[in-house]
């Protein structure tokens, strides 16, 4: 079927679903009812299609998908009376009733009749009640309407409304505002019974939010509420409560002047005088910190009770333990910002919490505030530190499948020693195993289990920064820095080449703000050893089936054959890559045979080498996002890592017989890799209300060889597709450029990807999603040769592929169930004039499973 015709039969269903569906929709509705099939809003005259007033009505019609209202369809599956209906159609015929109590016993009949109530409060919990036409609904709807137009200064704004009946039992309900003009604000003037307060908000009342001239909006006047309050309490106003500010509006009675004064009262400190049912007002003092404790509390807390018995004190602070203090002083008072004889600051509080939040040491730190009785206008601070259990031994079990295995079992087991130095450090040690089936592992075997990966991970966290240059200086406690420490190792078995890792790594982190995140790595160290390497050509099939072809297609190379005449696994097709290397063999082939077997010869080289890196590398993460429930917010994170360049050109440099015979440095039988990798991954979200969400992703990264390498590890190249990529491709299976995906593992040192993603509700917690992908991968500047696999300038680009799709997801509150289907767009391993729009047949979609959101 060509897609012309597949698109011209969509339309058509598309057309005709919404007449087919939308007879049933009323049928349970009684003649006085109607359905409200669209809600609209005149502002002035003028329809206003999207507008925030309209959200707020609790008469919005019932949502649709492609015209289709799906969760009402639901709705009307379900029984008014689920009970009644099973137990007259049990007794409508005679002997029915007998007959199947006979038959599955009375228990189990009022078994089916509880699972058919249970059904039929699914349906209705699921699906959406038909929105009808509801007096008190519209005036409702009508006030909230008319509170958004007051709110944003339109404080003499009316609101009607009309509806017209379209249809038997439908009808369309149309609001109509007249917001009359909009109100300013006029002068803006301090009102406080507190002198000291007062000099305070005009020093600095420039900067405000609200100022003389702007409409009078109400949520920016809760704005430069929480402004004030929150400057106030950053200066010294330790009690400063946000009930305590007012604002007040002089409106002219006869609407004739719309400039209004605001004046804003700060208020006073409200106190009970002897008299308990008395208040009195107070005025707001600023106060200075006289003194900070700290205690260490025993980790009974039954014990109500608490008598300490030690003591000590470091930087002017007094740390109070039940016990000798099993912490370095230091490292308790490194993180609190609160400093004696300072002014209070909320900001102080937040960081102290900040601090030893991420210590991961303590249970419940608690910071309390009293006047000092002894000093007037002063705090007493109390911060009560409450430990951890020291030791913690855990397991974890999981169940996994994968493109590699069709099942898997894992447990981790962990050990965690906390403040193993006496500094709040923790100590990790875990130990990995998963064991897995496959049906595609090359090799034959009895056992149901032919997959195994086994590692253990040491691992130290220090809450400070051990770096030379002073670099522990710079970076303060309030950044929550950290220094770890970890060494690795893991050995596999799979489909694959069973690879041993070792792994190291000295690295930092910190955080300037609460929305930036900076890493740091001074050292990364990884060794991979391919234990496996002769059952290459039995999983990359693809790779031998090509060179077999070749051999197959010229004279001379019947000795690396087998009886059949096929090259013989591995020496056979090591001896003819092999026999590439003389000088006569090239003229043996034709075309661009011989150019492909160099290709090919390559990646074998390079995917069983055994891998050797070492080098640094720098992160920086920023994110706006406020919390999780924020849904408009941007990411933005770029990365740089520099690998070989002291291993290689200081260390090997300096060293005998470092250079093999392709005059490059080697360690070990091992080439040293030598690379620089940059990435830039920016997401982008839009709230578009009712949980509507519009997200956007761009992605660019490339890894440049250099010096000691002409290519990059296989495990820091590039691939696309997948469940997070370019979803119309499976993982592997895009590019490089034009190439059509004739290798297993297709990959590159260049990526471009970038996705558009429309998500929304459809039913309950099923949500569903609309998306475009595009994006594809490249060789730039390494050794491959083939213009096709190349990125040779921007006219490259129109080798970018494109998938388009859809998707479902449903939320289970902890993570969120993703199903994706991608139909390809523009495929650029086909030839030109064919790459358009030939992959939208239903056989040719690709399906992902995915857990949570792909950006």
């Amino acid at each position: 079927m060509s897609s012309l015709a597949t698109v011209a039969k969509l339309g058509f269903l598309l057309v005709a679903l919404p007449l087919v569906c939308s007879c049933s929709v009323t049928k349970h509705l009684t003649q006085d009812q109607m359905l409200i099939l669209d809600e609209k809003l005149t502002i002035n005259n003028t329809l206003v299609k999207k507008h925030p007033s309209i959200e707020l009505t609790s008469t919005s019609p019932n949502r649709t998908i492609l015209g289709i209202p799906f969760g009402l369809h639901i709705y009307n599956l379900a029984s008014s009376d689920p009970d009644k209906k099973f137990d007259s159609w049990l007794n409508r015929r005679p002997k029915r009733a007998e007959r199947i109590n006979k038959l599955v016993s009375p228990k189990q009949v009022e078994t089916i009749k509880n699972y058919r109530s249970t059904f039929n409060n699914w349906l209705l919990k699921t699906g959406q009640a038909p929105k009808l036409i509801d007096t008190m609904a519209i005036e409702f709807s009508k006030e909230r309407i008319c509170s958004f137009f007051n709110n944003t200064g339109y404080l003499d704004a009316h609101v009607s409304h009309n509806i017209l009946k379209t249809g038997s039992n439908r009808a369309e309900l149309e609001y109509i505002v007249d917001t009359k003009s909009q109100y300013a604000l006029d002068s803006i003037k301090y009102r406080s019974i507190s002198p000291e307060v007062d000099l305070l908000l005009r020093q600095k009342q420039h900067l405000s939010l609200i100022n003389t001239g702007d409409p009078l909006i109400f949520s920016n006047l809760n704005k430069e509420r929480s402004r004030i309050v929150q400057f106030l309490r950053n200066n010294g106003i330790y009690n400063y409560q946000q009930n305590s500010l007012r604002f007040e509006l002089q409106t002219d009675s006869l609407n004739q002047d719309l400039n209004i004064p605001v004046t804003i009262d700060v208020g006073g400190f409200q106190n009970r005088t002897s008299n308990l049912a008395e208040l009195t007002l107070q005025p707001y003092v600023p106060y200075r910190i006289s003194k900070v404790n700290i205690y260490v509390d025993t980790i009974e807390e039954e014990i109500q009770q608490i008598r300490y018995t030690d003591s000590v004190t470091y930087d002017d602070f007094k740390i109070f333990s039940t016990g000798k203090l099993k912490y370095r002083p230091k490292t308790i008072t490194n993180g609190i910002q609160i400093k004696i004889d300072s002014l209070y600051r909320d900001i102080d509080r937040t960081s102290t919490y900040r601090y030893f939040t991420s210590l991961e040491n303590f249970k419940y730190p608690r910071i309390d505030f009293q006047p000092d009785p002894a000093n007037e206008r002063s705090l007493i601070t109390s911060v009560n530190l409450v430990p951890k259990d020291r030791f913690r031994l855990g397991f974890e079990f999981d169940l996994s499948r994968s493109e590699i295995q069709d099942f898997g079992i894992g447990a981790t087991l962990s050990f965690e020693v906390r403040n193993a130095l006496k500094g709040a450090e923790i100590l990790r040690l875990s130990l990995d195993n998963t064991i897995g089936a496959s049906n595609d592992i090359p090799y034959p075997s009895q056992e149901f289990f032919n997959l195994y990966d086994v590692g253990a991970n040491l691992a130290l966290q220090i809450p400070r920064i051990y770096f030379p240059f002073g670099l522990n200086r710079v970076i303060s406690s309030y950044m929550l820095p950290q220094t770890s420490l970890h060494f690795g190792t893991s050995v596999q078995r799979n489909i694959g080449l069973d690879k041993q890792f070792y792994d190291a790594a000295l690295a930092y982190k910190w955080s300037p703000n609460n929305k930036t995140r900076i890493n740091f790595s001074l050292f990364d160290f990884e060794y991979v050893n391919n234990r496996n390497v002769e059952n290459f050509f039995n999983v990359y099939t693809n790779t031998y089936d090509r060179l077999n072809t070749l051999a197959g297609k010229y004279q001379g190379f019947s000795s690396y054959k087998n009886e059949s005449g096929d090259l013989e696994i591995p020496k056979g097709v090591l001896g003819f890559l092999n026999s590439l290397n003389r000088p006569e063999i090239e003229a043996t082939f034709e075309g661009n045979d011989f150019r492909d077997l160099i290709n090919l010869k390559e990646r074998y080289d390079r995917l069983v080498s055994n891998e050797l890196i070492l080098g640094s590398s720098v992160e920086l993460a920023i994110s706006s996002q406020e919390d999780y429930t924020d849904e408009n917010f941007f990411q933005i994170r770029g990365s740089l890592d520099w690998v070989g360049t002291i291993l290689n050109d200081v260390v090997l440099r300096n060293s005998r017989n470092a250079i093999n015979d392709k005059g490059r440095f080697e360690l070990g039988g091992v080439e040293p890799s030598q690379y620089i990798k940059l990435e830039l991954d920016f997401v982008k979200r839009w709230s578009l209300g009712s949980n509507r969400v519009l997200a956007f992703r761009f992605f660019n990264g490339i890894a440049i060889p250099f010096g000691n390498s002409s290519s990059i590890p296989f495990a820091q190249s590039y691939f696309a597709g997948g469940t997070n990529d370019n979803r119309a491709w499976r993982v592997y299976s895009l590019g490089p450029g034009t190439n059509q995906a004739q290798q297993e593992l297709n990959e590159a040192n260049f990526k471009l990807l970038s996705s558009l993603e429309y998500r929304f509700p459809i039913i309950g917690n099923l949500n569903g999603a609309v998306f475009t992908d595009a994006g594809n991968i490249w060789n730039l500047w390494d050794e491959v040769t083939d213009p096709s696999l190349r990125f040779d300038g921007l006219k490259d680009l129109s080798e970018v592929a494109l998938g388009i799709g859809l998707g479902l997801r449903y939320d289970f509150q902890f993570f969120i169930f993703r199903l994706d289907a991608g139909f390809k767009a523009h495929d650029p391993a086909q030839v030109k004039g064919e790459r358009w729009w030939n992959g939208l047949a239903m056989n040719q979609a690709v399906f992902n499973v995915g857990i949570n959101y792909p950006f």
